[in-house]
């Protein structure tokens, strides 16, 4: 039975804007898809931009919106991480330097006068947060710096030091508990069946109804069609051949146009989905760049409820195990791991937070709660969330522009002085 959550909109009005004799600390959160950067003590991010860049054939490199997303000639997209983690740290070393230099106008030789604070995922490697460390003390020069956790960073954004932090990006979703400000380790769980599983189901019912998904710069012009009616060549530029498109750039112009399907077309049914219950309520059209238009039903709440029950969705050539766990059942399993008593549990359910692009999601905080209310029928659920899309996406920077306004010289901060003396062994330790 559908039950009837406390679902909250939060502000991010709790930050701190710093003193004007105090330097405030450059805060750049890197995920998977986009990359947020900013002054700690400001509530949300100066800029956002996509995280993956592009390199072509001369070598020469490409970051921000504007760039990566022109149509260049055998220019190749590459992404510097992978289940939220950096692979890449040469290109996260130009990534940072794109967000002081161009971004934010930061003098090459005023970079020694800026602290610098990151963020991580609780499963970051130590190796990681060296290297880190090596490209903000030897690349850029900074005086201080720290790296923060994300769960955490998006707990100070809600002002609950204790809460139960669900983030779900587009290729990892994670659940954390935090316990007065401590993040309980046992319970700290991650899966890969988050966003970008979500826009293979939707790939895949696209091409079960033999939709084309032409990205944009291939369009020369929009044209207005009837429903399911195929555009004509007239409609694409005929400039453009496809030795001089990339699978790389052409796959990342397609995902875009998928990340719109999903933020304006995708619903999550409230209770597990039953398959013919639901299309009359709500079908929808949905329209190409090209004008293709079609009406869509069952499928906007089929294709995201693998989100829920992975392994009951499966995917040709994408391996989900028997028995992966979902979302609500992430969440279950990481209260049962906490080693918690009921009455933290029922402290932990009335402050779950939900952060992440994905959970942005039409219905999906409703779901969670519901799925929970069965577990859970004595516990009261409130799920928090912020009250637009940018502070909803940004919760993590903005968390982590509180922390790091709070005081550079306290024992979460290295500083120059200190990695020169003691190095990578220092840094493992401060940040563990």
């Amino acid at each position: 039975m559908t039950t009837d959550p406390t679902i909250i909109p939060v502000s991010n009005s709790a930050y701190k804007v710093p003193h004007s004799d105090e330097i405030p600390a450059i805060v750049i959160e890197n995920g998977s898809s986009f990359t947020r950067v900013g002054y700690a003590g400001e509530g949300l991010p100066r800029h956002v931009f996509i995280t993956r860049y592009g390199k072509d054939a001369e070598g020469k490199f490409y970051f921000g919106d504007r760039a990566v997303h022109r149509f260049d000639s055998g220019k190749e997209i590459y992404a510097p991480m992978a289940d939220g983690i950096v692979q890449d740290w040469d290109a996260m070393a130009r990534n940072w330097r794109y967000c002081y230099h161009e971004l934010l106008g930061v003098e090459e030789d005023a970079t020694n006068e800026l602290p610098l604070a990151t963020t991580e995922p609780t499963w970051n490697p130590a190796s990681n947060k060296s290297k880190a460390a090596e490209i903000a003390f030897e690349d850029l020069g900074v005086p201080l710096f720290t790296i923060v956790k994300n769960p955490l960073c998006t707990a100070y954004n809600s002002e609950l030091p204790t809460a139960l932090i669900v983030d779900i990006g587009s290729s990892v979703a994670t659940v954390t508990p935090i316990l007065d400000g401590n993040i309980i380790s046992n319970g700290c769980l991650h899966s890969r069946f988050a966003g970008d599983f979500v826009t293979l189901h939707i790939v895949n019912m696209l091409k079960s109804k033999n939709i084309n998904i032409v990205p944009p710069y291939r369009i020369k012009k929009r044209v207005q069609l009837d429903l399911n009616q195929a555009p004509d060549e007239s409609c694409y530029r005929s400039d453009i051949v496809d030795k001089d498109v990339t699978e790389s750039y052409n796959y990342f112009e397609v995902d875009r146009l998928l990340d719109e399907f999903k933020e304006t077309t995708s619903f999550v049914s409230d209770t597990p989905l039953q398959i013919g219950t639901y299309q009359s309520k709500v079908a929808r059209p949905f329209e190409l760049p090209d004008g293709f238009n079609t009406l869509l039903t069952a499928e906007r709440l089929s294709t995201v409820e693998p989100l829920f029950r992975p392994s009951a969705y499966p995917l040709q050539g994408i391996s989900i195990p028997e028995g992966s766990l979902g979302i609500s059942e992430l969440i279950q399993q990481s209260l049962a791991k906490s080693e918690i008593t009921l009455e933290t549990v029922s402290v932990l359910l009335n402050n779950v937070i939900v952060a992440g692009g994905t959970t942005l999601l039409q219905g999906l905080a409703t779901r969670i709660s519901n799925d929970l209310a069965v577990v859970y029928p004595n516990m009261k659920m409130r799920v928090l969330q912020q009250n637009n899309q940018l502070a909803q996406k940004s919760t993590v920077w903005t968390g982590a522009s509180i922390l790091a306004s709070l005081g550079h010289y306290d024992t979460t901060w290295v500083t120059k002085q200190e990695y020169d003396e003691l190095g990578a062994d220092l840094v493992e330790k401060r940040f563990k």
